[in-house]
């Protein structure tokens, strides 16, 4: 049923990333092609290249899918907007 095996990372760093976060891996784990496996803790991190930001919440986690890839990222892009 779930062929497709898949590591997610997130991270948000604005107007309150955790539960940013958070959302993102509830509407991961309510999708019906999507069974989410293992979280990890969310980390707070500096941000890295242009520093003059908040810090990030980052976590990540495994998915078991029927998605192939291309349906995969149009849905986390799809959580992410």
């Amino acid at each position: 049923m779930y062929p497709h095996f898949a590591v997610i990372a997130l991270g948000s760093n604005l107007a309150n990333p955790a539960e940013q976060v958070r959302a993102a891996l509830a509407e991961l784990a309510a999708h019906p092609d999507i069974r989410l496996e293992k979280t990890s803790s969310l980390y707070l991190t500096a941000p890295v290249g242009y520093d003059d930001q908040p810090d990030f919440v980052n976590a990540v986690c495994t998915v078991k899918t029927s998605l192939d890839g291309v349906a995969l990222l149009a849905e986390l892009n799809r959580i992410e907007a």
